[in-house]
């Protein structure tokens, strides 16, 4: 998209535009001038990805390995924080991160985390690698739409080994059997062993619009990002 030489390889200007399209609303793009970018002021990032001169060019397979060891910290940050140094976190603590930022009210959360400590039938604990293989599954968040909205046009929800289907037809995996049974004990509103469309989808994008949107404090996960990052960039140039 950004790579306008076709060469695998990105520029300063070429990283601008896109950090320029990022920062505008859907409809907006169409209004971006890009024969006239205003460089970006040269941060802590820049610098690592461009040099001080603003000449190196940056390589996909770079930035790629760069983005994936960074979200895997984040989400390690997100893990630590419930496991407190254990190998597992309490399917009640995963219920608490994926409400985090949804517009549920505090009534609402708290009556549903309660429903999943209710009827949880046995407490496995989530490991690290379920944890963040769940979390990666949601970067794919709408090609998942896209194959529940079929079941809802069918005229019925979905089940856990329907929704373990289409998990594996958009990333190539399914998920921990017990982390897929926490996620309907958790949005089952109903609870009549399946999913409708509003019970999931609905409400993990907006989870996904409040984390862009939450107000930034210190001890944040916005924060804890940025100091991973430079974590990360002291850890990648050594």
């Amino acid at each position: 998209m950004i790579d306008l030489a076709r060469n695998q390889r990105v520029d300063k200007t070429e990283f601008t535009i896109l950090n320029k399209m990022m920062s505008r609303q859907a409809g907006e793009l169409e209004a971006i001038d890009y024969s006239d970018v205003t460089p970006l002021q040269d941060t802590t990032l820049m610098l690592h990805f461009f040099g001080r001169s603003g000449t190196d060019k940056l390589d996909f397979r770079e930035f790629s390995k760069f983005m994936t060891n960074l979200q895997w910290e984040v989400l390690e940050i997100e893990f630590t924080e419930f496991s407190k140094g254990l190998q597992t976190i309490s399917e009640s603590e995963f219920a608490q991160v994926l409400l985090r930022y949804t517009k549920l009210s505090p009534e609402v959360q708290e009556e549903q985390l309660q429903r999943v400590r209710d009827r949880l039938v046995r407490e496995e604990g989530i490991r690290f690698e379920d944890f963040r293989l769940f979390f990666q599954f949601l970067n794919n968040l709408e090609d998942f739409s896209t194959a529940l909205k079929m079941y809802s046009l069918a005229g019925h929800a979905i089940n856990q080994e329907e929704f373990q289907r289409a998990v594996k037809a958009c990333v190539g995996y399914t998920l921990a059997p017990h982390v897929v049974s926490t996620v309907f004990l958790l949005f089952d509103n109903d609870e009549d062993g399946s999913l409708s469309f509003h019970e999931f989808i609905c409400i993990l994008r907006d989870r996904l619009r409040g984390l862009n949107s939450r107000p930034v404090s210190a001890d944040t996960p916005v924060e804890k990002f940025k100091r991973c990052v430079s974590q990360r960039l002291k850890d990648y140039d050594q």
